[in-house]
């Protein structure tokens, strides 16, 4: 078993991930596109988040499993994406358990994009442990309050990836001013979808 690759795991997800919004004009174009949706329909989205969100745990673990076998690269591609596709069925089909994979998912990016912005870019294991158990318990809120948790945390996480996306292409490198656009987004976003899913028109 391959434990040294096991053990960089979580760092080579994180650089990935990592890049991946700046992957040319078009990664930079879709990245935005998606943190709107999410910052002003995360509510209304929720299925297609969910399956999303799915798809992503499916991915990473696939990715793990790979990693573990020693897998060729068409084996570990194929297994990632077959991973990814069952866990995004899962969650569809399994509607709680979709939700809390979904805001768990949100609640890692947000506080780990928060953690490291404050701390500096390090793929430290306690940035990693304390961004898993924050999204572990706002999954688990979430199942139990769905709308005002799935609002408050798609609009952060919209808001935020907006703000840490935009800001930069601006030329403003103050991480302070990147944590107040992001906050004032996500308040807009929330304004937004608690009024378009308010006197009825949501199902929880």
């Amino acid at each position: 078993m391959n434990y040294e690759a096991i053990l960089k795991t979580p760092g080579m997800i994180q650089n990935l991930l990592g890049r991946l919004p700046w992957l040319g004009t078009a990664g930079t174009v879709l990245t935005a596109i998606v943190a709107v949706c999410t910052l002003f329909w995360g509510y209304k989205l929720l299925k297609f988040w969910i399956c999303l969100a799915g798809f992503a745990i499916g991915a990473i673990l696939g990715a793990i499993a790979g990693i573990w076998l020693k897998a060729e690269t068409p084996v570990l591609a194929g297994t990632v994406l077959a991973a990814g596709f069952i866990f995004a069925c899962l969650a569809f089909f399994f509607y709680k358990m979709g939700i809390f994979l979904f805001v768990a998912v949100n609640g890692y990016g947000l506080v780990s994009t928060l953690l490291q912005g404050a701390v500096g870019n390090g793929n430290t294991w306690w940035i990693i442990g304390a961004s898993v158990a924050a999204g572990i318990i706002a999954g688990i809120l979430a199942v139990a309050f769905v709308r005002p948790v799935v609002i408050l945390f798609t609009a952060f996480g919209g808001g935020s990836s907006l703000a840490f996306l935009l800001c930069p292409l601006l030329g403003i490198e103050s991480y302070a001013v990147n944590l107040i656009a992001a906050v004032v987004l996500a308040v807009m976003g929330m304004l937004w979808q608690f009024g378009a899913t308010s006197s009825g028109r949501h199902s929880d």
